[in-house]
């Protein structure tokens, strides 16, 4: 029997609850090799394709969804006859859970399945914490790249009628084509609809304006009864304390999506605005000596993202200084 063969014979009888401890010590060892990691992707991946094509009801996707959790145990006390090491195991169930949910792993981490009214409906959170971003593959082709401090979520109706998802965060989005079913980002009260596109969507609870911008195909931005449509190149901002949306030429539209290569891309952006970044992507607090200094601008890219070479090259720019405690960066005016 080939070793492909063998270890999908393994995944099988795991699945089903009939491996021996023997085994899956042998499958959890296979972990260390590389190849191995695609196996199991493929093979969740494959597993739930399969699901989808037998049309099965979500209660039983999501009965098939908490016997992978249950067998691998994440939310279970470990048997005394079936003791792992955790880091092996934690790494698998990162694995089978991200196939489940038709997604790419790269620092990703998924909250689960929240149980809607009778457990009709269920949802499907994923996440990128501080410091961390994801690529998650949605059930229909769609790519999704989260951004650091983001939460993407949608349910197992996705793709039935609408295919939604709802945004906090920032994300890069290389839509599916797919004319029967619109495609619709909902981030802060915010509407984009893709009509076969990408483009990236900046919305955090705690940003005074949202942001999208489009480089390829075209989107629908809608705010209550106002709508806006973008072609490529241009960007759209929503004002959430004036309730208002402008378009507007982005004259560095590339800026937008530098973050999923580590790059970081400013276009006049204020030390203010800079500071929630630096929360967001390094778990830092930011604090000013004085509300003056919060104002001045920053430009340019630095690919080398590093905390310390990012405040060192805006200090070269800006007439501040900084000081780093710990988890804490204090900003204040040169003497």
């Amino acid at each position: 029997m080939e070793k492909k063969e063998r270890y999908i014979e393994l995944l099988e009888r795991f699945m089903q609850g009939s491996s021996s401890l023997e085994e899956e010590q042998e499958l959890l060892n296979e972990l260390r090799n590389p190849d191995f990691e695609k196996l199991l992707s493929d093979y969740y991946r494959m597993k739930w394709e399969a699901s989808r094509l037998k049309a099965l009801d979500a209660e039983t996707q999501c009965r098939m969804f908490m016997r992978i959790k249950e067998q691998i145990g994440e939310n279970a006390k470990p048997k005394q006859t079936r003791q792992v090491h955790f880091p092996a195991l934690h790494r698998w169930w990162k694995l089978a859970v991200a196939a489940v949910l038709i997604g790419c792993i790269s620092g990703l981490s998924v909250y689960g399945l929240k149980m809607g009214p009778a457990q009709k409906e269920q949802q499907f959170v994923v996440s990128a914490d501080c410091g961390q971003r994801s690529h998650v593959l949605l059930p229909d082709g769609t790519e999704v790249w989260l951004n650091s401090h983001t939460t993407l979520s949608y349910t197992t109706d996705y793709g039935k009628e609408i295919r939604r998802v709802d945004l906090d965060g920032e994300a890069y989005f290389e839509v599916a084509k797919d004319k029967d079913h619109r495609f619709v980002v909902h981030a802060g009260g915010m509407d984009v609809e893709a009509l076969g596109t990408t483009f990236n969507v900046k919305a955090y609870k705690e940003d005074k304006v949202l942001t999208t911008t489009l480089l390829e195909g075209r989107v629908k931005t809608t705010i209550g009864e106002k709508e806006a449509f973008l072609y490529p190149d241009q960007q759209v901002e929503y004002d959430k304390e004036k309730g208002t949306l402008q378009v507007s030429k982005s004259e560095n539209s590339a800026y937008a999506s530098m973050w999923r290569h580590g790059e970081l891309a400013f276009s006049g952006e204020t030390l203010e605005e800079i500071a929630l970044l630096f929360r967001r992507l390094y778990n830092v607090e930011v604090r000013f000596d004085s509300d003056a200094i919060k104002q001045y601008r920053f430009s340019g890219v630095i690919k080398n993202n590093s905390l310390e070479n990012v405040i060192e090259l805006i200090s070269l720019t800006a007439p501040i200084e900084y000081i780093v405690k710990n988890d804490t960066i204090v900003l204040s005016g040169k003497r």
